[in-house]
């Protein structure tokens, strides 16, 4: 009898341990499944707001260059026409205009693919424009990979570049550049801003510009320096 009452007090252990697992694992997975609803929800969310922008960047891009520049006055600016070479960090600025603005075509063009172009910015994008990004690598890749689908679905094919000469805040701790990227539709005007932080530039911010013209006539960038 003794026996019998031990190995019924064990098994009523059992099922009391196995019960709270299977409570502890039900818990978990509804805290799971909340949190994959939680991302889901985040990344709807970033999606639409890229759909939106990236409409308005469309449509402006879509109304005649006549129209456009008869809004601004047209600045005539210097062309960048450096070469670069693949470094770890720039110390000049016209060289590192020069690649970054190789590496944002190459993305807008979707040569460059999405988590590439995350790890470039996580390279050469200052602290201020990562933070605008969500800190969730998965998450950020997406969104990234969304501005790509976005140009893609609106069928502009970017064929090439060229970019203006850097010009510097008073005390050269900040600097922009103008980017004009030729397409099958209109081209894109934008300008370009880097920082230098501790002697090295950095990316900083990109955005639509005016149009300009090149004060001299140079062949336009088509696959960024060597």
């Amino acid at each position: 009898m003794k026996r019998l009452w031990t190995n019924l007090m064990i098994l009523v252990s059992l099922i009391i341990i196995l019960s709270s697992c299977s409570n502890s694992f039900i818990e978990k997975g509804v805290e799971m499944t909340n949190e994959g609803k939680e991302k889901q929800n985040q990344q709807e969310e970033a999606a639409e707001k890229i759909k939106n922008e990236q409409e308005k960047l469309y449509e402006s891009m879509s109304r005649p260059l006549s129209e456009v520049v008869s809004e601004n006055e047209v600045e005539h600016l210097d062309l960048n026409t450096l070469s670069y070479k693949v470094r770890d960090k720039y110390e000049n600025p016209e060289e590192f205009a020069a690649f970054i603005s190789n590496a944002i075509f190459q993305y807008e063009n979707n040569t460059l693919g999405a988590e590439d172009y995350y790890a470039f910015l996580k390279t050469y994008a200052a602290k201020s424009f990562l933070e605008t990004l969500p800190t969730d690598k998965e998450q950020a890749v997406f969104i990234l990979k969304q501005i790509q689908d976005q140009i893609k679905n609106q069928e502009v094919v970017f064929t090439s570049y060229e970019i203006s000469k850097v010009e510097f805040n008073k005390n050269k701790t900040e600097a922009y550049f103008f980017r004009k990227e030729s397409s099958n539709d209109q081209p894109k005007f934008s300008i370009t801003t880097i920082k230098k932080e501790k002697g090295i530039w950095l990316f900083y911010q990109d955005e639509l510009a005016p149009a300009f013209e090149a004060n001299q006539s140079i062949e336009e960038n088509k696959k960024g320096g060597k």
